[in-house]
């Protein structure tokens, strides 16, 4: 069984919105951020930004 994914660490996150891009060039074959699958949470009075991705990838 080949599993891909990657681990998150929301403390390093400096919400760079490569990953959304990434995960739109890879499963819509373009770099939007509109059109990925991972969104970024932005939680400004906190100074932290949180990836949240979703379900729908089997892999």
């Amino acid at each position: 069984m080949n599993t891909q994914g990657f681990f998150i660490d929301y403390y390093k996150c400096v919400g760079c919105g490569t990953c959304e891009m990434v995960c739109s060039l890879v499963h819509e074959n373009a770099c939007s951020p509109a059109l990925s699958r991972i969104r970024i949470v932005r939680y400004r009075r906190e100074a932290l930004n949180v990836p949240v991705t979703c379900a729908f990838c089997e892999k």
